[in-house]
């Protein structure tokens, strides 16, 4: 893996403009659904449903995910596809690190300005946390509250 050299950024203001140039040629912006299923102690399961948001890179060549993890965080994985056969790597990040990087990408974004806008609205509109566990939902007031009571009992348990 060929590492980018960092006397090429004089300033954050670069690395974070060069980053922005990369998410606006191969990435996108999304907010990804996930449900959880939790086993209670009653012998019965409930869902959770909650949204985090999600920056994503994709580049044939392993040197600017392996980069992006370096210096932002996040993972970076090995995609196939089969019916072409090629390969590729995605470095993605999630939840508050990439709200947080999204608004610092912002003002440098050209094709993916919309996308980060609606990324924000999301966020905004739906953000709740749990006030036991601090975790974050971009879901509605239930599953927050829900996280809430289940947080409640368990940090009740360890005192």
């Amino acid at each position: 893996i060929v590492a980018l050299p960092e006397s090429r950024f004089k300033r954050e203001e670069e690395k974070i403009a060069f980053t922005a140039g990369f998410v606006d040629a191969d990435g996108h912006f999304h907010v990804v659904k996930e449900t959880k299923k939790l086993y209670l102690k009653t012998g019965t399961t409930s869902h959770v449903v909650y949204y985090y948001p999600r920056i994503v890179v994709t580049q044939k060549d392993p040197a600017i995910c392996y980069w992006l993890k370096e210096k932002f965080g996040g993972y970076v994985g090995l995609c196939k596809d089969k019916k072409k056969g090629t390969e590729s790597y995605q470095w993605s990040l999630k939840g508050r690190d990439a709200v947080d990087l999204a608004k610092k990408l912002q003002p440098y974004l050209i094709t993916k300005k919309e996308q980060v806008k609606k990324l924000f609205e999301i966020d905004n509109q739906y953000k709740q946390t749990c006030e036991y566990c601090g975790k974050q939902f971009v879901s509605n007031f239930r599953n927050q509250k829900f996280c809430n009571n289940i947080c409640r009992v368990r940090s009740s348990k360890t005192i």
